[in-house]
This record gives C-alpha cells, sequence and structure tokens, in this order.
C-alpha cells in the first residue's frame, strides 16, 4: 500500500511551517513499519541482530521506493527522504526492542524423542 501511494501523482501536502516536517513525516511513516518487521519474524539471535534486520529491511523497502520514484515523471528521488525512512524504521524497530511483549528469547532447538 505505501508502494502505491507513493507512486501517486498526488498533489504534494500544504507546506508545514517548520524545518524538516517533511523529514519527520517520512520518519513518522517508517517507524510503525521498523516496530512490525522486528514482531513479524522470529528472534532467535541476539538483540542488535534482530533490531538491525528490522530497521535495514526496512529502510531498504523504502530506498526501493526512491527509486521507483526516481523513474517515475511526477515523483523525484530524495536521498534525504531515504535516510528519514531509515532513521524512522530504527527508530520504530528499537521501540519494539523495548516494549514487554517483544523480548527476544534465545531459540529453543527440539530435541528429538527419546
Amino acid at each position: 500500500m505505501l508502494l502505491v501511494i507513493s507512486s501517486l501523482p498526488l498533489k504534494p501536502p500544504p507546506e508545514l511551517r517548520f524545518f524538516f516536517s517533511d523529514k519527520l513525516a517520512h520518519a513518522a511513516f517508517y517507524a510503525p513499519l521498523g516496530a512490525l518487521f522486528l514482531w513479524s519474524f522470529p528472534q532467535g539471535r541476539s538483540r542488535f541482530f534482530v533490531f538491525a534486520r528490522a530497521a535495514l529491511a526496512v529502510a531498504a523497502y523504502g530506498f526501493m521506493i526512491e527509486l521507483i520514484q526516481a523513474v517515475l515523471p511526477w515523483r523525484h528521488f530524495d536521498l534525504g527522504d531515504a535516510l528519514a525512512n531509515l532513521v524512522g524504521a530504527s527508530i520504530g524497530a528499537a521501540i519494539a526492542l523495548w516494549l514487554p511483549s517483544a523480548r527476544i528469547m534465545p531459540s529453543k532447538t527440539r530435541e528429538p524423542p527419546s
């Protein structure tokens, strides 16, 4: 859904009156994605690995959207947007990692029945 919305020739939103408002909007949209991605996959490795996997995967998705926008005549590529996506995904994944419902436990291997 985010890919479709990001590819449409939409009117630009009204200009917000504070510095870097566009980048804050990107970070705000990608933070929940970072959290959801972290919660969506098995957590069997170290906390850093789980965090890095979620943040980088969501940021890669955002970068892919920026690349698609580069070839659309009504959109444009913005490296600043891609970096804001990374920051948002990292913040979301970090928050999700520290919530009580997302405690990372080592994966348990099943022992064969005796």
